[in-house]
């Protein structure tokens, strides 16, 4: 017992990898509804994307405030509540009958997104794991494609064998069972069980001593900053390219001349490219910093979109969807490791859920705009080369964030040391 106490970052990180696996992989599982439920209830399946409209606003909202709440609350309180939500949410939606049924369950399953995906596993890496932070955070997000995997098997066999609604209250039963499993057994920060963040005090690598574990900007200093919005800007556009290239990968594939099967396919390489792609953008964010990583990540955007745009798809479909995977890490774990880096522990709280907040709005209207360039030039082609162009002026948009923030950074450590000189004297 004293062994497994002394190395119980390892058990926090099981569980973090089991918990992204079954809420993540469940998410990534929701498309196997759309034909069923539409189908038994007698709604388009046009209306029943409404549902994910519905999740994605309610999401939205919740991130802004998910990083108040994890500071106030801690992380076991807020993950157990999100689990609790997200279980109540999925037992309306198995009982449902009627379209607003489901639009109430969809819409409060959204408030769970925050601290079960998007906040929350950075929250509580960063609070247990003081180094190899960028490889831990690449390797939970990495779970969720794999525990997408899974669910899509126990989902669709059971929807096959039962039908949808036992399918959802299998899911809701998962999602109680893990929420009691980390009451028991999960803590917010190595304290509470005597112990220190995994790393802390040890010698930092020279390239990563520059960027890591600073306070960073007060709340009021950030808000004050022009990085700060300018960041949210750079996030906010950064993902909607890096989204609008993914969602529009397939159908171009198809309009090409790839038949459905080849670009399906396509689809699957992606999807473990970008397992392993988020693994290794963790090892170099320790390594290299978030912030050339992130230069890397929209490098890899321009590039692909710039294929997209001149090279007929069948020639480049390789190519293009190892650079999309290389691209998609900027909508996910690069955000709070970036944000840390430019912005301190202090300030994280109060701007990771607006950043991904952000990343939420992108999800929501790349495909909306993506679609409608589609629909009047009958082309992909025109949207990837404004994005490309767009994903260019992002990148020089990053440089000024950098020398900005660096900027700010010198003078607020100039500024504690005159403050800790004056205490000393």
């Amino acid at each position: 017992m004293r062994y497994l106490k002394r190395n119980y970052y390892w058990v926090i990180f099981a569980l973090i990898l089991l918990q992204q696996a079954i809420s993540g992989g469940f998410i990534n599982s929701i498309s196997l509804f759309t034909i069923p439920i539409s189908e038994s209830l007698g709604i388009s399946r046009g209306l029943f994307s409404l549902t994910a409209t519905a999740r994605s606003t309610f999401g939205f909202l919740a991130t802004l405030i998910s990083g108040s709440v994890l500071m106030h609350l801690g992380y076991r309180k807020s993950i157990v509540l999100s689990l609790a939500i997200a279980s109540t949410a999925l037992a309306i939606v198995s009982g449902s009958n009627s379209f607003f049924m489901l639009m109430v369950g969809f819409s409060l399953f959204g408030f769970s997104d925050p601290v079960s995906i998007l906040v929350g596993p950075a929250h509580i890496v960063r609070n247990w794991f003081h180094r190899h932070q960028g490889l831990i955070l690449g390797a939970v997000t990495a779970c969720t494609g794999l525990g997408g995997s899974l669910m899509n098997l126990i989902l669709s066999r059971t929807i096959e064998s039962s039908g949808w609604q036992s399918a959802f209250s299998l899911s809701a039963i998962m999602m109680a069972v893990l929420g009691v499993l980390l009451l028991i057994l999960i803590r917010s920060r190595p304290s509470d069980m005597g112990l220190r963040p995994f790393g802390e005090g040890q010698i930092q690598p020279q390239k990563q001593a520059h960027e890591d574990h600073w306070i960073g900007y007060s709340r009021k200093k950030m808000y004050r900053s022009a990085s700060f919005y300018l960041m949210i800007i750079g996030t906010f556009l950064s993902c909607l390219f890096s989204y609008a290239m993914f969602i529009a990968l397939v159908p171009h594939f198809c309009d090409q001349g790839m038949s459905a099967q080849s670009a399906a396919d396509m689809q699957s390489i992606l999807m473990l490219a970008l397992a392993a792609v988020k693994v290794v953008c963790g090892f170099l964010c320790d390594w290299i910093g978030a912030k050339k990583v992130v230069l890397i990540c929209l490098i890899a955007t321009i590039a692909g979109l710039l294929l997209l745009s001149f090279v007929p798809a069948p020639s480049v479909a390789l190519p293009v969807v190892i650079l999309c995977a290389i691209s998609l890490p900027l909508t996910a774990m690069i955000i709070p490791l970036i944000s840390n880096t430019l912005f301190g522990y202090q300030a994280q709280p109060y701007c990771i859920g607006i950043f991904m907040g952000m990343v939420s709005i992108a999800n929501m209207v790349a495909g909306l705009i993506t679609n409608t360039v589609f629909d009047l030039t009958g082309s992909y082609v025109p949207a990837f080369r404004f994005f490309a162009i767009g994903t260019v002026a992002i990148f020089v948009l990053y440089l000024v964030i950098y020398r900005l923030c660096a900027r700010d950074k010198k003078d607020i450590l100039a500024k504690q040391e005159q403050e800790q000189l004056t205490i000393e004297n």
